[in-house]
């Protein structure tokens, strides 16, 4: 199945950062795959499946791929490979809009518990 394209916009970024509190960095995929080693659990959010929208009090560190984040009622389509950067107290769901099962979610902080999945 084709991977879908993304026109990660600057406007969406600016958005995700300023309003949201969320940084994205898009990633090409080799240093992706040499990072996912280093994290500390990947979790699977099949097609139609959500993250429970959570914070936390420190800086959470994520590995995505094939994944969004939605707010207000707006999803972000995310960068194929990103790295997301996540502020202490910023709320963050995580979703997968797509019809395809490949989109996962990786824990790089050392604090952080399990991702509830729900769908």
């Amino acid at each position: 199945m084709q991977k879908h394209q993304i026109n990660f916009s600057l406007e969406s970024k600016r958005t995700l950062r300023e309003k949201y509190g969320c940084r994205v960095y898009p990633l090409p995929q080799i240093i992706y795959e040499v990072l996912e080693k280093c994290t500390k659990a990947m979790t699977q959010i099949a097609a139609g499946q959500k993250v429970e929208p959570h914070t936390h009090e420190f800086l959470s560190f994520y590995l995505a791929k094939n994944n969004c984040l939605e707010f207000d009622g707006k999803q972000y389509l995310l960068p194929v490979y990103c790295l997301v950067v996540v502020d202490p107290g910023a709320i963050h769901p995580w979703i997968n809009i797509t019809s395809y099962d490949d989109s996962w979610i990786g824990d790089l902080s050392s604090d952080h518990g399990p991702q509830i999945v729900t769908g």
